[in-house]
């Protein structure tokens, strides 16, 4: 894959407050490749979940975990966390 492509992918992570994608920037700045990965914030879930199958109906968080984990994401599999 081109560095340069990978390097503006990390770079709009971060300037969209995704910290994964700040850590990224920096390593590739840095020469290293101990990415750091991280889910989807809940609500950005139906965007990525959706991938070309549609609009995304569920809109209820546990609900999306459950698609998610359906559809092979597997870290949501254990449903949402709750804050307490």
């Amino acid at each position: 894959m081109d560095p340069g492509i990978v390097r503006a992918a990390f770079n709009q992570a971060c300037a969209m407050d995704f910290g994964p994608g700040c850590e990224n920037s920096l390593k590739m700045a840095t020469r290293q490749t101990d990415f750091v990965h991280a889910n989807p914030p809940d609500d950005e879930l139906p965007i990525v979940i959706r991938g070309s199958k549609g609009p995304i109906i569920e809109m209820d968080t546990t609900e999306l975990y459950s698609l998610a984990c359906d559809r092979g994401w597997t870290a949501y599999c254990t449903g949402p966390m709750v804050n307490m």
